[in-house]
């Protein structure tokens, strides 16, 4: 990190700026720059400088750190909104999670078990379920999967879940054979 510990007069820093051109500092990572930011407009009193020495503070902060002038007026602005120079924290925006791993486990099961019928079809077996073993006075829930509010419940009449043939690879050109000729037959119709 940089030690610059003596504080120069303002005279004095005007005369490094014009005198230094190839100096300039490069902190080992943000952290330390940011450092070195904050302790530096704490030791000047940034806040109680006139405007020209303002001025003259940020052409200094601006030489030795290498940062852009919008670059330093936002971390200015953070040191007289905060009081301190500091990186943001990373945020990772993540939806709320509504189901636990074990109802995403239970979920899964239900849809292997009707050979992964469409979305609605599975909410409404769900349903149905759920009316059959719901105890007297418990509440339906009053949103779907995806927190949509739901209507009133009502039936839907789903046609009953075919065995699925194409599991068993010997059964599978049997059951094509079998119903080539009724789907044949139904389209000449």
């Amino acid at each position: 990190m940089m030690n610059d510990a003596r504080v120069m007069t303002m005279e004095e820093l005007a005369a490094f700026l014009e005198t230094s051109d190839a100096v300039t500092f490069k902190g080992r990572s943000r952290e330390e720059n940011y450092a070195w930011i904050e302790g530096t407009l704490r030791r000047y009193a940034y806040a109680s400088l006139p405007r020209a020495q303002k001025g003259m503070l940020r052409r200094y902060l601006e030489k030795m750190t290498g940062y852009s002038q919008a670059q330093l007026s936002r971390l200015i602005a953070q040191y007289r909104r905060t009081g301190h120079v500091r990186l943001a924290e990373y945020q990772r925006h993540r939806f709320p999670t509504n189901y636990s791993r074990a109802d995403q486990a239970l979920l899964a099961e239900v849809d292997n078990a009707h050979s992964r019928l469409s979305g609605p079809a599975t909410q409404a077996i769900l349903r149905r379920g759920v009316r059959s073993v719901r105890p007297e006075g418990v509440r339906p829930a009053q949103r779907d999967l995806r927190g949509t509010p739901l209507s009133p419940a009502e039936d839907v009449h789903l046609p009953p879940a075919q065995p699925d043939r194409t599991q068993d690879p010997s059964q599978a050109g049997a059951y094509q054979a079998q119903e080539a000729p009724a789907l044949v037959a139904g389209l000449k119709q």
